[in-house]
């Protein structure tokens, strides 16, 4: 099994034919989000199998509308079968690449189902639920989230929030367009990138007049199941499962599990966390006032 290296992807080639294709966004939910190590993970484990690729001979147009339709990236061309490559120091596979001006229906699209659970029974009877269906355990973090408002309009109609893997430094930041919905599902345009360091890009967004909105952290675990990844999550204010995948998919993998789309909440976890701490602040207040009630009454 070889890897050639076209800029964003790095296309996995077996017996000179294409095996798969490993993008950024691979590496960002298959390895940093699911706990892993770079070091101790297999390319055949997270790469993707089901390639879409093109002829020499078909137009730009063809690539263009391909990839607009299927929300993908990076187009491979292929001929006979085989992944065309030429050498230029190294061996480079032709790509078919969007411009560096796409259009927004051509960014990566998030389809999540969100569900508040009871408690750590919920948790535990979806954990038999998904090794009865055939899941895998892909692993467990803890994460820090800061959620962003920008200045002016900036943030009005995306949201910006940075994800804090494990204490740091490592981390995940996430631009987030108006979320829509679909038979309960929640569908949003997303766009994410790898930070090395992310203390300093607090400090980056802080100098360009970003403030954090809220900030709130949660235990992780990752399942995955085909195509779907079916994560369970501990927060401050509730235990939570979601369900993220194909569109036309995860309704029933999420009524596989007992959880009912119809149910599935709308907020996301910031406005949950916005609304949990202003209950909090608002009863530490009520208490401070009958304290000081009580202070004050003779008897």
């Amino acid at each position: 099994m070889a890897v050639l290296e076209p800029r964003g992807a790095l296309v996995v080639i077996e017996g000179g034919r294409l095996a798969g294709i490993l993008s950024e966004r691979d590496c960002v939910r298959k390895v940093e989000l699911q706990g892993r190590t770079a070091a101790n993970t297999r390319v055949r484990d997270i790469m993707t199998t089901k390639v879409l690729a093109v002829q020499p001979e078909q137009s730009a147009e063809d690539c263009r509308k391909i990839m607009g339709t299927a929300r993908i990236r990076h187009l491979p061309v292929v001929e006979d079968g085989r992944a065309i490559a030429r050498d230029r120091g190294r061996r480079r596979l032709g790509m078919a690449t969007r411009a560096h001006h796409r259009e927004p229906r051509d960014r990566a699209t998030e389809n999540e189902l969100k569900f508040q659970l009871a408690g750590l029974a919920d948790h535990a009877r979806l954990v038999e639920a998904l090794q009865a269906l055939g899941a895998t355990r892909e692993g467990a973090y803890d994460e820090e989230n800061f959620r962003f408002e920008g200045p002016g309009k900036t943030t009005r109609r995306a949201t910006l929030r940075l994800r804090v893997f494990g204490g740091g430094p490592r981390g995940v930041l996430t631009a987030k367009g108006p979320a829509r919905f679909q038979g309960g599902v929640k569908i949003r345009e997303e766009t994410e990138v790898e930070v090395a360091d992310s203390r300093a890009m607090l400090d980056i967004l802080a100098l360009l007049g970003f403030r954090t909105f809220v900030v709130y952290r949660k235990h992780r675990v990752h399942w995955s199941l085909r195509d779907v990844i079916v994560t369970l999550d501990r927060l401050e204010f509730g235990y939570f499962a979601e369900v993220e995948g194909p569109l036309a998919v995860i309704p029933d993998v999420a009524r596989s599990l007992g959880l009912d789309p119809a149910t599935a909440l709308r907020d996301s976890y910031s406005v949950l966390a916005r609304k949990y701490l202003s209950k909090k602040q608002a009863r530490r207040h009520a208490q401070a006032a009958a304290d000081a009630t009580g202070l004050k009454d003779p008897g």
